[in-house]
């Protein structure tokens, strides 16, 4: 397993797999003493210490390491509009299985060298077996093949072991006549590939290939094991239904079978009897010991040890227990451009390939020139120096279009004409939360008279694009019940309730009289598009596009209005008492300051959580509200909501017409986290603490931001509240939560929650029943089926 600490070592963390949900990642290491073996991780990471802990080893634990990474980034100028790429053929890489392990391959097209008894035979060579293939010698001379009955593209490999040993590593090669073999060949070095292949014998080992492969014939050769050759097999690639063969008819078998040497033939005895003992092995002649059976071609009999000479030229041995193990004729290399053949009388020769079609000279094959450089690898120097035409491309954004709505027979169609952008007016938000747009009126209680700077320093903001793009707005559709509408009078339970059409939300319109005695009116609208969410939780975040960062947030803009400037949010640290986050809101001409325990700043007044209500009264372009353990800050005019808690935790929505104009810490919301580390300026920052200190408030942070390790004593005591959720009943959220994730964010919030509580025993106790209860909250929102119901008497909260 690989660990990371993106700091000075408090923390680490797992690299994790691609399961769902994730579970920490084990690497292969090496295999000997001497050859390397290189992993590249799936998803990069920064790290200032890596930590490698060994799971399996052979004899004793030894270990040499080089870590793979980025160097300094050089200067690079990009081109404005038109540039040149290399174009290749594309080519959807499959990752279909191909039938091993559903049955749709069935035992006819599976081929081994050998079988060391009915119960490890070839029919055991799939993946869901309880049994696995074992041949009848452990050599690296024993094979596996499977015959897809036609051309397939094969994209990868996934082997398992069996109870009694397993295959560590192993060769692949493929062919297209079944004579002629092709080694899979490694990308960089050109020789042939060596796969890395189980550690035990039941875990999964995928081995995906780098260029996908054409062949007709896969062989999978063993080539160093544990303990015995065992192993289980599911090749991936473009599945196609394979044709149908003929099955061999049944033949009614002896109720004791008996124990013949391969290939030897012979007539039944009177009442079914056997020629040999149990242990004993009929050749024909005699009986002997199973290693003793001779090698048969056709009538011909060859003694273990024998080489002989078979009639395509072949040269073999007759390996233990009457096993031929064959090669074809060794031809010394002809000249370049000529590939080796050997006549009907087993001689060498030199010959040029057909006519339309190319030689590879790695296996001295020719194959069709329509192959070659296609995308898909037909031998090992196929796709290899392609020569392709770089063709100028130039990139254009995906033009806007409106959405399309349909109504379903009996509503009708009403458009609403869609209005110029005003700045009082909520033009950002759907229908259903889109409150009233009206013109600023004065409150009873208007706050500071004089000038009020709610605006953070100014940040360096991207350079405007050249082309003025106009913004597409788009109508208003809704679908009504196409039908009079209703008289009935506002009686209890005499309305009718909302009716609309699948995928559509009702939603009542906003100028209906509350003084009329009439049903309230409402139009269904198609539903939105899902917001997208950023979380903030101790120093782990998620951006709006869900890439994952850790980085210590003290005085940040978490996110910003790209577009008009009128808003923008901030996470502060505040140390006037004990150290604690407070959440800054500028919104327009206002800014609301949410604080730790509840109470609010509006404008240089102060409010406590019972005076809530009297904020929202006074603007119509917000709302706060007091939801149990949280607060709910709403924006109707410019499309965003917060939940805040007592820890310091954000969960920032913005509504997905805001897509291309919100950034900060929260990343850059386009649906592509390739572009999350985006500065304030536009340009993209290298590493997360660059990212960071880019949307710092100030240059010169204050004392209380610097980075502080959370004392051992108190880290020890998070470790051990965070991982109660691996128990029971809340270890059963595991199937649907990453609950390493989560137990590496409760780290961050534990610690700081301790440290503000220690020696308050009461303070301590809530910040352990805080943690579980996010954890609940987490998995029941992922999944409400699954019972908690008791978990707070388990942990005692």
């Amino acid at each position: 397993m690989v660990l990371y600490s993106p700091d000075d070592g408090t923390n680490f963390y797992y690299v994790l797999n691609s399961e769902s949900p994730p579970r920490p990642q084990i690497f292969r290491g090496s295999i000997d003493p001497f050859t390397p073996v290189r992993q590249i991780f799936s998803t990069p990471f920064e790290a200032k210490r890596v930590r490698i802990k060994p799971q399996t080893w052979n004899n004793a634990i030894a270990l040499r390491v080089e870590i793979i990474g980025c160097s300094e980034e050089s200067p690079t100028t990009t081109p404005s509009f038109e540039y040149l790429t290399t174009q290749l053929p594309k080519v959807a890489h499959c990752d279909d299985e191909m039938g091993l392990r559903n049955g749709s391959m069935v035992d006819q097209q599976i081929s081994v060298s050998s079988e060391a008894s009915q119960a490890v035979g070839k029919t055991h060579i799939r993946l869901n077996s309880e049994s696995s293939w074992q041949p009848l010698s452990d050599s690296t001379t024993e094979w596996v093949q499977l015959d897809f009955l036609e051309p397939r593209d094969i994209t990868g490999i996934v082997s398992k072991g069996g109870k009694k040993g397993w295959v560590t590593t192993y060769a692949v090669k493929y062919s297209h006549n079944g004579k002629d073999w092709n080694p899979v060949v490694d990308e960089h070095s050109q020789n042939e590939k060596t796969f890395l292949g189980n550690f035990d014998h039941n875990s999964p080992q995928v081995n995906n290939l780098a260029m996908p492969i054409n062949a007709r014939y896969l062989r999978v050769l063993p080539i160093k094991w544990h303990k015995t050759i065992q192993l289980r097999l599911e090749i991936h690639g473009c599945f196609k239904p394979y044709p149908v063969l003929a099955l061999p008819s049944t033949t009614t078998e002896s109720s004791l079978p008996c124990n013949n040497c391969p290939g030897v033939e012979v007539k039944s005895l009177e009442m079914e009897a056997c020629r040999c003992l149990v242990d004993q092995w009929f050749d024909g002649l005699k009986c002997v010991n199973r290693t003793q059976c001779p090698c048969m071609v056709g009538h011909i009999t060859y003694e273990v040890g024998s080489v002989f000479e078979k009639e395509d030229c072949s040269e073999c041995i007759c390996k233990l227990g009457g096993v031929s193990h064959c090669t074809p004729k060794h031809c010394a290399p002809c000249k370049e451009g000529l590939r080796s053949t050997v006549t009907s009388t087993c001689r060498c020769t030199c010959q040029p390939c057909p006519e339309n079609t190319i030689l590879c000279p790695t296996s001295n094959i020719c194959i069709n020139s329509t192959l070659w450089c296609n995308g898909v690898q037909d031998c090992p120097d196929d796709e290899v120096n392609c020569v392709t035409t770089s063709i100028p491309t130039t990139t254009t954004e995906k033009p806007s279009v409106c959405p399309i709505v349909q109504c379903q027979p009996g509503y009708k169609k009403v458009i609403e004409e869609p209005a110029k952008k005003q700045t009082g007016k909520n033009v950002f938000l759907s229908p259903l939360l889109n409150a009233p747009g009206s013109t600023k009126k004065k409150a009873a209680y208007a706050g500071i008279k004089s000038a009020f700077k709610t605006k953070h320093p100014a940040f360096a903001r991207p350079e405007a694009r050249q082309e003025v793009v106009e913004e597409l707005i788009c109508p208003q559709i809704s679908c009504e019940i196409d039908k009079p509408p209703s008289n009935l009078k506002k009686v209890k339970d005499q309305c009718p309730p909302a009716i609309c059409q699948p995928n559509f939300i009702a939603v009542y319109r906003d100028n209906t009289d509350p003084k009329s005695k009439s049903c309230p009116k409402y139009s269904c609208y198609p539903k939105p598009p899902p917001d997208a969410v950023c979380y903030v939780t101790g120093r782990t975040f998620n951006t709006f596009d869900n890439t994952e960062f850790k980085y210590d947030i003290c005085n940040h803009v978490i996110g910003r209005d790209l577009d008009q400037d009128e808003w923008d949010v901030a996470l502060k640290k505040n140390c006037s008492r004990t150290c604690s986050r407070d959440l800054a809101i500028r919104h327009d001409q206002h800014e609301i300051i949410l604080r730790a325990d509840f109470s609010i700043k509006y404008d240089g007044y102060e409010y406590t959580i019972e005076q809530i209500k009297n904020i929202g009264a006074q603007n119509k372009g917000f709302s706060i509200t007091h939801l149990g353990s949280i607060l709910l800050f709403t924006s109707n005019r410019y499309g965003f909501w917060i939940v805040w808690t007592s820890e310091g935790n954000v969960k920032f929505g913005v509504v997905h017409k805001l897509a291309n104009k919100v950034d900060g810490l929260c990343g850059y919301f386009n649906n592509n986290p390739e572009d999350d580390k985006r500065k304030p300026d536009g340009s993209q920052a290298r590493t997360t603490a660059d990212f960071g200190n880019s949307w710092a408030l100030d240059k010169e942070q204050p004392v209380w931001c610097e980075s502080r390790a959370c004392p051992i004593h108190i880290q020890n005591k998070a470790w051990e509240i965070c991982n109660k959720v691996k128990e029971q009943p809340l270890g059963q959220c595991g199937k649907v939560m990453d609950i390493e994730a989560f137990v590496s964010r409760c780290l961050d919030t534990t610690c700081a929650c301790m440290e503000r509580s220690e020696g308050n025993h009461t303070a301590s106790e809530q910040c352990r029943c805080q943690a579980m209860q996010t954890f609940a909250i987490d998995c029941l929102s992922t999944d409400s089926s699954i019972d908690l119901s008791d978990w707070r008497m388990q942990q005692d909260c």
